[in-house]
């Protein structure tokens, strides 16, 4: 399982579900900006990354799908499911960026979503799954679709466990179930979480995101351990109040399907 080849013939799926209640605006860590904004940041640049590794040559191959929710009082498509060639080719602007006196224009696909609503997370979870389970329709063969989810983590709908539960055992390839993995950008405080394999013992909203969280399967588990080596046997695609160069390895981990 989770071994598929990945080609044109059978690209994989990235789908990113992003919390936008008010909650993300607060700043985030030492990065002088707001958790929304990192996040947009971040994403960005994994979208202009796994572009990259596409790259064959002159060539984008369309290894991978790539699309974004968002959830407050809804759901919200921030971007629809599209190829990295239809991304590479259509971002939504770009942007200068001046390293060690050296500009150079950047490609944007989201910007920071952040808005003044409440966090019905489980709206989220249902909008992805309606979404994930026509994709893998379509994708009988394909490397399972991966989601990967950004909250601060204190929803105010109904618990969303089982939804995200539901989309772990409904939503299927023949490699194998959904991945989901979960980055909690808490206000709670605490220790930093990265990948734990045991059921953190703080707030309910920790317990309910790690239970959420899929097993990281052995390709995954390798790359974690190599960034992380005290990560256990077991782990899960989970991490607590990630610092920002966290928040960078999680998406790098999550994204890099092909090694």
């Amino acid at each position: 399982m989770y071994t598929a080849e990945i080609s044109r013939t059978n690209p994989a799926l990235i789908l990113f579900l992003f919390d936008c209640s008010y909650s993300m605006s607060e700043q985030y860590g030492t990065a002088k900006m707001s958790k929304g904004q990192y996040l947009a940041n971040i994403c960005n640049e994994s979208i202009d990354q796994i572009i990259l590794s596409c790259e064959k040559g002159d060539e984008i191959r369309a290894y991978f799908e790539i699309g974004i929710l968002g959830y407050g009082e809804g759901s919200d498509i921030l971007l629809p499911i599209q190829s990295v060639i239809d991304l590479a080719n259509n971002p939504s602007r770009m942007v200068s960026e001046t390293l060690d006196g050296v500009t150079v224009e950047k490609p944007e696909w989201i910007s920071d979503p952040t808005k003044r609503v409440n966090t019905d997370m489980i709206a989220g979870f249902r909008k992805a799954k309606s979404v994930l389970a026509d994709w893998a329709s379509t994708h009988p063969d394909s490397f399972p679709p991966v989601l990967i989810h950004v909250s601060d983590g204190e929803w105010t709908s109904d618990n969303p466990v089982q939804t995200a539960l539901d989309i772990q055992s409904s939503v299927t390839t023949a490699d194998g179930n959904c991945l989901i993995l979960n980055i909690h950008i808490s206000s709670e405080g605490g220790d930093v979480l990265t990948y734990p394999a045991e059921t953190p013992t703080g707030s309910e909203h920790q317990g309910a995101l790690f239970g959420m969280s899929s097993e990281l399967p052995e390709s995954f588990y390798q790359r974690a351990l190599e960034m992380y080596p005290a990560t256990q046997v077991g782990a899960r695609g989970y991490m607590y109040n990630a610092q920002p160069e966290d928040l960078t390895k999680f998406f790098d981990i999550g994204t890099r399907l092909r090694g």
